[in-house]
Formats: C-alpha cells, structure tokens, sequence
C-alpha cells in the first residue's frame, strides 16, 4: 500500500490509514489480515486433523472412545477460536458493502472498525484462557486471593483489673 500511495492522511480521525476509496488498497488489506491468517489457521487444524486421525487407529476401543471425545472438544475449541476470528471481519465488511453500495462512507466507519477489533482481540484472549485447561488453572492459581487464617490464642488476663469500689 506505502508503494501504491494508498495511504492517506485523515482529517477526521487525525491519523494515517487506507484509502477506502482505491478498491486495491481495501482488498490487499483483506487478503493480508483475513487472507493469510485464515490459510495457517486452516493449515495447522488440518495438520492438527491428520495428525489426531492418525494416532487413533492405533488405539484399543475403549481408548479410541476416549480419544474421540477429546477430538469432539479439540473440533468445538477450533470452531469457537476461528468463530471469534471471523466475528473482528463482519462489521468492516458490512459497512463496506454499504459504502460501495451507496457511494457515502459512514461517518463512524474507523471508530466502529476499532472498537470490533479490540473487542474481539479480548474475547479472543479470554476464550484462549478459559478453553486451555492448563493455562486456566495456573492463572486461576496466581488471581486467587491469599487467605490469612486467624491465630486462635486462649485469652488469659494477666493483670487483675482493679475494683473501684472505694472512693476517697
């Protein structure tokens, strides 16, 4: 894109980004930040796939009973993962279509672009800690608050209190 010259200065928005304008720039940017990533996503869960297809034909029934319970949660993990993956996509592409469909960009297109990034860069941090079952137990272990057990003394009075009973 800095060869082509499509990047440009946003008055708006007071920072430097694609031109949404050159249908070149708005595809490369497809291709590299969708494009690429969804190809190694799917090269290494069919790596993954062969992988796991393989170790269980050499498995006893019982074990392969297990073993496919465990590809079942692999399968739902990887769906989830690239699910979050897709859902940071939908909002620029929607308010895409509509500006080539319209001809008028949307006055909050970078801002919502933004904010769906970030919000699925999140849930896609939290789905990673809360579906690694390893990883969840040690920062579980490190955010558990310390718990101070009190020291049970029996109380004895070692000084009489004294009787004020006699008034001068």
């Amino acid at each position: 894109m800095l060869i082509w010259r499509d990047v440009v200065y946003l008055t708006e928005e007071s920072y430097c980004y694609m031109s949404l304008d050159r249908p070149r720039s708005v595809l490369l940017a497809f291709l590299v930040m969708y494009g690429i990533a969804a190809s190694l996503l799917a090269l290494i869960y069919l790596r993954i796939t062969i992988y796991v297809q393989r170790e269980s034909s050499n498995l006893q029934p019982i074990a392969m009973r297990r073993q496919q319970q465990r590809d079942i949660v692999v399968i739902q993990r990887i769906i989830l993962t690239a699910g979050l993956v897709i859902f940071a996509g939908i909002p620029a592409t929607i308010l895409l279509l509509i500006k080539y469909i319209t001809g008028e960009q949307q006055p909050l297109f970078f801002r919502i672009n933004w904010l769906t990034s970030v919000i699925s860069l999140v849930q896609l941090n939290v789905s990673i800690l809360l579906l690694t079952p390893h990883l969840k137990r040690i920062v579980f272990q490190k955010i558990q608050p310390i718990r101070i057990h009190p020291l049970i003394l029996p109380l004895t009075r070692s000084t009489a209190i004294p009787n004020n009973t006699a008034r001068m």
